[in-house]
């Protein structure tokens, strides 16, 4: 086919065109795209222009799906770096001062037979009018709450909620204490570290924002 006659029919066929559209079927939609897994469900978030989701709403979800990966064992702190008191303490100077360096403010009280029969929390006594003969008994809270290694944390947090406690001792599936856990350690988790985002995206309004920024 010569040059003229190409251009011929190329001008013929974009006037006939548009003239033949009405004939043609419609062309169905293309389908939105739909994500097959959560792999496909992050990316699709992360694309997400900040108009429909700021990056402190897509940190939050991403933490919320994180969170249900993760186990009351990956978070725990674990048996050997918790410190016990036992029932037949007394809260004198030397244990209040132990107390104090550890950091913690919740101990786990041991009977006479070394089983926990209860919590200390060092902010429900006032240590400046602890007699020297003050016992560990004294103070005992007798609620334990328990959660077991293979909990997902979304379920520890249900118990702790259910419960109304801030703490729970960790068992492994032989009852064996396996660590302590914290409604703070679990909040850390499913809130995202907001202090990675801008501060002028984080509306003070927003209460969770507020709490997740205060536990870093």
């Amino acid at each position: 086919m010569g040059p003229l006659i190409f251009r011929l029919m190329t001008r013929f066929t974009a006037w006939l065109d548009p003239k033949l559209a009405k004939y043609r079927p419609p062309k169905k939609p293309e389908p939105p795209f739909t994500p097959k897994n959560e792999r496909d469900f992050r990316a699709v978030l992360k694309r997400t222009p900040n108009n429909i989701l700021s990056e402190p709403q897509k940190a939050q979800i991403l933490a919320g799906l994180d969170a249900y990966n993760l186990q009351v064992l990956d978070i725990m702190l674990p048996r050997r770096k918790m410190m016990f008191v036992h029932t037949k303490d007394v809260l004198g100077p030397v244990l209040l001062d132990e107390l104090h360096r550890s950091g913690a403010k919740i101990f786990p009280v041991l009977d006479k037979n070394s089983q926990i029969c209860g919590m200390l929390n060092r902010d429900i006594f006032d240590v400046s009018k602890i007699a020297e003969d003050s016992s560990v008994l004294k103070h005992l809270d007798e609620r334990v709450v328990y959660v077991r290694t293979d909990y997902s944390i979304m379920l520890a947090l249900e118990t702790l909620l259910r419960n109304s406690t801030d703490v729970c001792i960790v068992i492994d599936e032989k009852m064996r204490v396996r660590g302590f856990l914290t409604l703070s350690t679990i909040l850390g988790h499913i809130l995202p570290k907001l202090n990675d985002v801008a501060s002028d995206e984080i509306d003070d309004s927003d209460a969770t924002a507020v709490l997740a920024r205060n536990l870093d």
